[in-house]
């Protein structure tokens, strides 16, 4: 009878669960006041509150939706499905749509550690990194907004797709292959901002891999990532010319490729200073107008130049400083700025991915560059590094719990920042107090001449508040720099038939109409001002009309009968 194998010591056991134990402890501590977050009005209310397609739950029309449409010009239909999913689950209760992003983002903070570890096999390192990941107070904005559902589930995708790869090139069976190329796709189908990993694999091929460095092994590695690398071009002639289309680039055009190459240095400068020093951090940080100081473009270059110099030169002797380093350019790089999709200056989010890498080439590079006295000490700084970015982290969470805090802490360490301004005073339109929006467009304004929807905003403001020439003359700001605006156009006719303007009043009502093609409320306002200046035939008919495209409104079918009754009348009394 062969002897009983040896049991494994429960200590052996326990210490290999406890950096999980210990990095899904710190997750949730710090993420768990998520949970009584609430939904803000930055994207959450377009995209999950007010979107019937999301809001109903998962249905064939949502399904059919998901996958035909873009939002900002980004494909994203996994995203739109995991939201739909949400709210079939739960509601539309924030909480719970808040946790489904802190379970994702704990699922990459673990998947991120099996990755590392699987890699390398040191545990300590592995931990640090998922670690920072996990607790960096960058990374807030993309587990603490809803609307970024994208980035951690895409991440989330892209981290099983690595562990597929790293299985199959240390495997050779074609299933993990398959499952690597499939769960990329679906990296790309929750936000197409993944296409950077197609690169990363390709570093990691390198180090700690190592397979490019073996002539046996190269040809079939290369082989395995040209698929990868069509999908990511692909991806992204797709996302430039879907974020063309929407209008989301406009800024763009406006830029020079030299404009833009110091931007995209000055951006460095500023990702890696927050990486180390997350101090004065936004939901939105404006583009500055008159281009980035010669100082941060300066700094941007030199920090550029100065570790890739360094990894080019340590490439022996630390080599996942390299890896690292190339994984954290890289997958800034479809957002840094040589592409100026919308008008911010850079974003907190585009670092959730990106950032691993600097963590990477940092751990592996201390301890391979230490002598064996400093290694002792790697563990204590690490720690102590971890803990600092956690507190900071804790303490500026709450700022994404409402969209008051949200965009009083933007105006708070931001200069110029329009949308902020913006976005707060719809907030307090939302809540009736409209002397206080108005004030919050006018700085808008003021920060962001020319700004349209601004305009259109205060006009609404003033109009509530019966200024209604103040009204008018902002909805005609608004019409001026906005042309294919209908609604301001139709507004500017209701400010100026509030003024008894109904001449003008009619003529904006048809320039609405012709911009924006004809729809019930600019045809019963219309019909309401010809009815108000003596043209009752005109009114009956632009009234009928009306009534045609929304036969169940009361308003317009009453304002007709009226019409109807002094044309009436009218006609009695000429016989």
């Amino acid at each position: 009878m062969p002897a009983p194998s040896p049991s494994r010591p429960a200590g052996g056991s326990l210490r290999r669960l406890l950096p999980w134990l210990a990095l899904a402890g710190l997750t949730l501590a710090l993420f768990a006041p998520v949970a009584g977050f609430g939904f803000l009005g930055f994207d959450d209310d377009v995209m999950i509150v007010g979107n019937p397609f999301v809001n109903a739950g998962l249905t064939g029309a949502g399904l059919r939706w998901a996958f035909a449409t873009s939002f900002q010009g980004v494909w994203m239909p996994l995203t739109w499905l995991s939201h739909q999913a949400t709210v079939a689950a739960f509601g539309l209760r924030p909480g719970a749509h808040h946790l489904v992003n802190l379970a994702l983002h704990l699922g990459n903070t673990l998947l991120l550690f099996a990755l590392l570890r699987g890699l390398t096999g040191a545990a300590g390192r592995s931990a640090f990194v998922a670690a920072v990941f996990a607790v960096h107070p960058l990374h807030a904005e993309s587990v603490a907004w809803v609307s970024e559902r994208k980035d951690v589930l895409s991440v989330f995708f892209g981290l099983l797709a690595a562990l597929a790869w790293v299985r199959w090139a240390r495997s050779g069976r074609g299933r993990w292959y398959a499952a690597a190329l499939a769960l990329f796709g679906c990296a790309l189908a929750a936000k197409g901002q993944l296409v950077v990993l197609a690169p990363v694999l390709l570093l990691l091929e390198w180090w700690p891999l190592g397979r490019l460095a073996r002539p046996g092994r190269r040809a079939r590695s290369l082989a395995g990532l040209a698929p990868l690398f069509v999908l990511s071009v692909g991806m992204g002639l797709l996302l430039v010319a879907g974020q063309r289309n929407a209008g989301t680039m406009t800024l763009d055009a406006s830029l020079g490729l030299r404009a833009k190459a110091l931007h995209a240095l000055a951006s460095l400068y500023r990702y890696l200073g927050a990486a180390f020093w997350p101090s004065g951090l936004a939901a939105y940080y404006p583009y500055p107008a008159g281009g980035d100081p010669a100082w941060r473009v300066l700094a941007g270059a030199a920090l550029l130049s100065t570790a890739t110099v360094g990894a080019v030169v340590l490439w022996r002797r630390a080599p996942a400083v390299a890896t690292g380093w190339g994984w954290f350019l890289g997958a800034l790089l479809p957002m840094i700025g040589f592409v100026q999709a919308g008008d911010q200056a850079w974003a907190d989010r585009y670092t959730y991915f990106a950032l691993i890498g600097l963590a990477l080439a940092l751990a592996w590079g201390a301890f391979d560059l230490a002598g064996d006295r400093l290694r002792r000490a790697l563990a204590p700084a690490g720690a102590a590094a971890v803990l600092g970015l956690a507190v900071v982290c804790a303490i500026r969470l709450p700022d994404w719990r409402d969209t008051p805090s949200l965009f009083r802490r933007a105006i708070a360490v931001t200069e110029g920042n329009f949308l902020a301004h913006n976005n707060l005073g719809s907030w307090y339109s939302s809540r009736g107090r409209y002397e206080e929006a108005a004030a919050q467009y006018r700085e808008a304004i003021r920060a962001k001449p020319g700004y349209a929807l601004a305009h259109a905003n205060l006009g609404g403001a003033a109009y509530t508040l019966g200024r209604y020439a103040e009204a008018a003359a902002n909805y005609a700001e608004a019409a001026r720099l906005a042309p294919s605006d209908a609604a301001a156009r139709r507004n500017l006719g209701t400010a100026l038939a509030a003024l008894g303007r109904h001449d003008e009043a009619i003529a904006a009502y048809r320039e609405a109409l012709r911009v924006g093609g004809e729809d019930a409320v600019t045809l019963g306002e219309l019909g309401v001002s010809q009815a108000q200046r003596g043209e009752l035939a005109e009114a009956v008919r632009t009234l009928e009309r009306a009534a045609r495209l929304a036969p169940g409104d009361a308003i317009v079918r009453g304002n007709l009968e009226v019409a109807r009754g002094a044309l009436a009348r009218g006609a009695a009394g000429a016989r």
